[in-house]
């Protein structure tokens, strides 16, 4: 799930709703920006403005997170289809 926070100068949160699967399961992954928005990369310095990856803890069905401005964040949550999962 990718989610796009293009305005504001503070941090947005979010309720996400996860339709379409039986399960969620709690822990997965977020890619998220890291450092100065306005950072380049250059050859000398080519991880001067690089994504992170952080634990998710709360994914479940319905959720909350907070997405950093000017930001894309993606979110890996474990799902499934099958009720004996």
């Amino acid at each position: 799930m990718g989610l796009i926070q293009p305005a504001n100068s503070e941090s947005l949160k979010a309720k996400l709703d996860v339709h379409g699967v039986l399960k969620v399961g709690p822990n997965g992954r977020a890619v998220v920006p890291a450092g100065d928005p306005s950072a380049v990369n250059t050859i000398e310095n080519p991880r001067h403005s690089s994504p992170k990856l952080e634990p998710l803890t709360n994914a479940s069905a319905s959720f909350s997170r907070s997405f950093p401005p000017h930001s894309v964040t993606l979110l890996r949550v474990p799902a499934n289809w099958r009720t004996d999962w």
